[in-house]
């Protein structure tokens, strides 16, 4: 019946398109053949002419005369019955068909549809590792157990610094100006605004365990610990997902959720600001966490004031301490790497940074350095905590531009509110710890750590201990023991 309907409508198109060549023959002016939802198929004649005998339904437009002819009237709605009847009989085939295919080839439909989606995710990560400038390496995936990645890149910040190095792009800024670098290579299309040449992201190292599970990550502003963190991130995500990875070696434990807090934002739309959605999204952190998981915190508590932004830093990590889970830790909070000293699976490491030396230090939007040398970000992570020094913040916003007249007062008032936090802690320091209770302390440290370190945090408490811990030191000993 299909195949009838198509016979149908080619022959009764075929009828019509004869009879306008019939009469262009006979009347010497072209007859064409329109189509129209409200007329269906008819004939049109220029305007001016006579019209021959046997015209109806004629409609006069500007320049042309729209009519049909009995016959090809006729044969319009045979052929638009032929195209209802093809229509109708090719739905009820494809319905038949889809009935079919659900009854009988669904499973295998599904199971076709997986192995192609398969196939394509496969050659996806084959295209990456391919294509990608970065060195990468086949990662070793464990039920459990440390996590280590050596010489380990952001895939896609490493991609293209690489990509700029190919193409002998210096990130360099000429003295006094700032500095834009388009890059369009391997179709990619990248800004870049960099200080000085050695703005290029180093490989670092992450390592994580049982005993050292924590680590807080501190260094200047844009010395890259945001993009440390991702790129551990990345790493971990790209692992489980069965892809290479841009480390020279990865051991990766599976983690069973990744869970971040990282940038800052509002909701204006639902009045929830900066330091709220902070708190909100921290709350969800810690309410799923477990001791497979791993935590990426970048900055937590700058959306208040630098006390309690301080606080909940400090109690948002003792909690994640003790939840055992693989975190890492940003922030600019000089007090957070204490943490270490409280316990030990805590360590610090640090993104380093230089000085250049002031007679060549420049500006990013150009102006000197003046009487002190700019920072130089090597981007290298490496153990320890971050020095500030003269304080980073203010040589940053210097080498941004800011006038050198608020850039030293600036220092000027940064130095009197040292003074005055020293002079505090001196006038404090009568019920520090003595020589006997130190000794006491770093023993009990040893000992928790060398026994079972996951239990420190529960020993040690939120507030670490004070000059009325000793007895309590030898009975918390004697129990562990």
């Amino acid at each position: 019946m299909l195949d009838v309907a198509r016979t149908t409508f080619l022959q009764s198109m075929e009828d019509i398109y004869q009879a306008a060549d019939a009469m262009t023959e006979e009347h010497g002016y072209q007859v064409k053949v329109s189509c129209s939802v409200s007329r269906g198929y008819h004939l049109i004649i220029p305007a001016g002419v006579d019209l021959p005998p046997g015209l109806i339904q004629a409609v006069q437009n500007t320049k042309t005369i729209a009519c049909t002819t009995e016959e090809v009237s006729s044969l319009s709605d045979r052929a638009n019955e032929a195209v209802r009847t093809a229509l109708l009989i090719t739905h009820d085939v494809i319905q038949m068909l889809a009935d079919e295919i659900r009854t009988e080839a669904l499973d295998a439909l599904f199971a076709v549809t997986e192995s192609v989606a398969l196939l394509d995710m496969i050659f996806g990560f084959a295209d990456l590792v391919t294509l990608s400038p970065l060195a990468f390496c086949r990662p070793e995936v464990t039920a459990d157990g440390p996590m280590s990645i050596r010489g380990g890149r952001h895939p896609i910040v490493g991609a293209v610094q690489e990509d700029c190095k190919s193409a002998n792009v210096s990130l360099s800024a000429p003295p006094g100006k700032s500095m834009r670098v388009i890059v369009r290579h391997l179709h990619i299309r990248c800004v870049f605004f960099a200080f000085s040449a050695s703005s290029f992201l180093l490989p670092s190292f992450a390592f994580f365990s049982p005993f050292i599970n924590f680590r807080v990550v501190t260094g200047p502003n844009n010395s890259g610990k945001s993009t440390y963190l991702k790129q551990a991130g990345l790493i971990v995500l790209m692992a489980q997902m069965g892809c290479y990875v841009p480390a020279e070696m990865a051991v990766i434990p599976v983690r069973t959720s990744l869970l971040s807090r990282i940038g800052t934002g509002d909701d204006l739309e639902n009045n929830v600001s900066t330091f709220l959605m902070e708190m909100r999204e921290i709350a969800q952190v810690l309410e799923r966490v477990t001791s497979r998981s791993l935590v990426m915190i970048d900055e937590l508590g700058r959306g208040t004031s630098n006390r309690e932004g301080l606080a909940v830093a400090w109690a948002v990590a003792e909690q994640l301490l003790s939840s055992s889970a693989y975190t890492l830790f940003v922030t600019h909070y000089s007090q957070m790497p204490g943490l270490a000293d409280l316990y030990p699976n805590v360590e610090n490491i640090h993104l380093q940074t230089a000085l250049a030396p002031a007679a060549t230090a420049t500006g990013a939007t150009g102006g000197m350095g003046g009487h002190t040398g700019a920072l130089r970000y090597l981007h290298k992570a490496l153990d320890g905590r971050c020095d500030p020094g003269d304080g980073y913040g203010i040589r940053t916003a210097e080498m941004c531009g800011l006038p050198w007249e608020i850039v030293e007062e600036a220092r000027v008032l940064r130095t009197q509110v040292i003074d005055a936090t020293k002079a505090k802690e001196i006038k404090g320091s009568a019920g520090a710890l003595s020589e006997a209770e130190k000794d006491a302390y770093e023993l009990l440290r040893t000992l928790v750590s060398a026994r079972q370190p996951s239990c420190w945090a529960k020993w040690v408490g939120p507030h670490g201990f004070t000059s009325s811990c000793c007895v309590c030191l030898v009975c918390i000993v004697s129990y562990v023991y």
